[in-house]
């Protein structure tokens, strides 16, 4: 009887160890099981509600992409009236209200003042050269420039200085009042019109 007695304390006091062992969470090593739908262990998860205690720099605490910084409105800068008159007045308008346009007949111009040059003559070298050029709020010409090549340089050289020496054009205007405005003239240069002209 006494035996049978002592069985049954130690049965009862062993079931108390292991009861005491055991925490409130159910788990002997403290940790909650996510798969158990625990989520994290409290001890891993910071206040920033990421299990590693790290935060995105480029998101919010929350998981949340941050919007982008707005950007300093100082550095923009900012033209006064006298500026933008300044730039209105050298803008060069690619066409215009009004066009510009030679008060004389411009192919009679090139006619009588092209001078084939005797290079060009000698190679036998013949094609258009295309100037570009600006006609200026008063009317005279500027900036020529070779925009597409004749192929040979002496007929380049020829079609940009009778383009720069043409009497002064009409201006063209926009909103009544004159601009800048680029042009485009092509120059042909043609051996048996050169033979003609002698």
């Amino acid at each position: 009887m006494k035996k049978y007695t002592l069985i049954l304390f130690l049965a009862f006091a062993s079931e108390m160890i292991s009861a005491q062992a055991i925490p409130q969470f159910g788990h002997a090593d403290g940790i909650i099981n996510s798969a158990a739908g625990g989520g994290v262990s409290p001890a891993s998860e910071s206040a920033s509600g990421h299990a590693d205690g790290l935060v995105n720099p480029g998101s919010t605490s929350n998981g949340d992409v941050a919007a982008p910084m707005p950007k300093d409105s100082a550095a923009t800068p900012v033209l006064d009236s006298a500026a933008l008159k300044a730039q209105a007045d050298t803008m060069v308008f690619n066409s215009a209200e009004q066009m510009p346009a030679a008060p004389y007949d411009l192919a009679q111009y090139l006619k009588e003042n092209v001078k084939y040059p005797k290079a060009a003559i000698i190679n036998r070298a013949e094609g258009v050269a295309y100037i570009s050029f600006v006609v200026e709020k008063n009317g005279t010409i500027d900036e020529v420039e070779v925009q597409t090549s004749s192929g040979n340089y002496s007929l380049d050289g020829e079609a940009m200085r009778v383009i720069s020496a043409m009497p002064a054009w009409n201006s063209g205007t926009n909103a009544g009042k004159p601009v800048r405005v680029q042009m485009t003239q092509p120059v042909e240069f043609s051996l048996l019109n050169a033979i003609h002209k002698k």
